[in-house]
C-alpha cells in the first residue's frame, strides 16, 4: 500500500487510512475492471471486513477523491 511521505499528501485527497486500503485492494484485485476479475463479497472476504462494509468504504473514498480532484463547486 501506497503510503506518502509527506502525511498531508493524503489528507489533501480526503481518503482515510481505511478507504485507501480499500481502495487500493480493489484496484490491485480487478474489481475496476471490465469484466471484473473479483466480485464484491471475494474482495470483502480477502479484507475480512463484510460486503456491506466494504461498498460503503468504497463509495465514501470514490467521493472523497472525486471531491478533493474533480469537482470543484464553490
Amino acid at each position: 500500500m501506497y503510503q506518502p511521505e509527506n502525511p498531508e499528501e493524503q489528507a489533501e485527497y480526503g481518503v482515510t487510512p481505511n478507504q485507501q486500503e480499500a481502495l487500493e485492494a480493489a484496484y490491485h484485485a480487478g474489481f475496476f475492471d471490465i469484466p471484473r476479475d473479483r466480485t464484491l463479497t471475494e474482495l470483502a472476504d480477502d479484507l475480512d471486513i463484510s460486503r456491506n462494509a466494504l461498498s460503503a468504504r468504497l463509495r465514501r473514498g470514490h467521493r472523497n477523491l472525486l471531491s478533493n480532484t474533480l469537482i470543484h463547486e464553490e
